[in-house]
């Protein structure tokens, strides 16, 4: 039986414990982190939560968001969590989303939240409680989502759209009315976009979900494959869950959109297909490099500005830099258990072969090169079988 006996006692008189609590900042979260653009007038019907206002945000997790959205946000957040609970997604509230009528006036109603919040998650998505049902591509909320993917592309060192269609028009061969097509052809824009028929939900957003579930040996998820990770959180693209056709997927491998399809495993497990961008570029060196680069600075920032330890323009501060360089860059190719780099070459030149630069600046070309791995996709065996009679 336990005796009450600590007060006045040895462990309470004679030894003394003190713990401090640090609070640290870790660099590159922003890179492991979605972005959902909420409009204010949305705010009310999809969240019970005191609205933010323009500009603010609002930070759900697994552990609130049940308690704090409604309505169709609600169903969003629900297949993302389900899959992941690891990974906060931060709500921005913007204003004037409703008018948009182009994508000049979709950027300006983003501007203020834009500047406030930008820094905060890589992946950038629009929310509409029209769960992207619209057939058409110039409603007030595809004005907005070809608004952000514009924007985005202007700012690939911190932003990345991510967009859910049920556009049919991506189901056409040579659709110039398709969401793909205006984004890329008329816009100028760029996005990583998912089509499903299916339309309750956001079906870029549980791709994102399963991508940041899992922290890699580097201790981020960066670096995850963004397709390909079997779940049973999904259903094929096609009409009530139809593999879509042989023609349509032939259409989506030329257009770069996404689409989720079975396995074959004998699960009902799907996966999606689709590790580019609308325009060819490969989302998952995009979001390795600009995770790089932006760790970089910030670690690079603080190494030039330790008190106390001041670094000047010599080699020995080049040596520090490229020392950082490499600590972010070389886990990806000697810490994963499958390495997304390979081949990783220090290429910067000696600090005296450095271009002449004038005042404080240094300049490093050329400083590493390495070899990005993709997934395996398509997969021919040839074999024979020798039959002896």
């Amino acid at each position: 039986m336990a005796v009450n006996d600590f007060t006045g006692s040895i462990a309470q008189t004679q030894l003394s414990f003190t713990t401090t609590s640090v609070v640290t900042t870790v660099v590159g979260q922003n890179f492991v982190t979605p972005l959902l653009f909420i409009d204010t007038t949305e705010w009310a019907a999809n969240s019970s939560a005191t609205n933010p206002g323009v500009g603010g945000t609002f930070s759900f997790t697994s552990a609130n968001y049940a308690a704090n959205a409604t309505g169709v946000l609600l169903t969003w957040l629900t297949a993302f969590f389900t899959l992941n609970q690891v990974t906060t997604i931060i709500a921005a509230v913007y204003s004037g989303g409703p008018s948009a009528s182009s994508v000049a006036t979709a950027r300006t109603a983003l501007n203020t939240a834009w500047a406030a919040v930008t820094n905060l998650g890589y992946f950038k998505m629009i929310f509409a409680a029209t769960n992207e049902s619209s057939s058409t591509v110039s409603d007030a909320y595809h004005w907005m989502v070809r608004g952000l993917a514009v924007q985005c592309y202007g700012e690939q060192a911190l932003s990345a759209c991510w967009i859910g269609t049920n556009n049919a028009q991506e189901l056409v061969a040579s659709s110039t009315t398709s969401l793909s097509y205006v984004i890329e052809t008329t816009d100028g824009g760029d996005a990583k976009m998912v089509y499903s028929a299916e339309n309750t939900k956001s079906h870029a957003l549980t791709q994102l979900a399963l991508t940041l579930a899992t922290i890699n040996a580097t201790g981020v998820a960066v670096g995850n494959p963004d397709d390909y990770i079997e779940t049973l959180g999904e259903i094929p693209s096609g009409a009530s869950g139809a593999v879509i056709t042989s023609a349509q997927q032939t259409n989506f491998a030329t257009t770069q959109v996404a689409y989720w399809n079975y396995v074959g495993d004998g699960s009902g497990g799907v996966a999606l297909v689709g590790l580019y961008t609308i325009r060819g570029n490969v989302v998952g060196a995009q979001w390795l490099i600009a995770y790089c680069n932006y760790v970089s600075q910030v670690r690079t920032a603080s190494y030039i500005t330790t008190p106390g330890a001041p670094t000047f323009k010599t080699n020995q501060t080049y040596q520090g830099i490229l020392a950082i360089m490499q600590s972010v860059v070389l886990p990806f190719q000697t810490q994963m258990a499958s390495p997304r780099l390979s081949n990783f070459k220090l290429t910067a030149p000696a600090f005296g072969n450095l271009p002449v630069t004038a005042g404080t600046n240094i300049t490093i070309p050329n400083a590493w090169q390495a070899n990005y791995n993709n997934r395996v996709g398509t997969v021919v065996v040839n074999s024979t079988l020798y039959i002896n009679a």
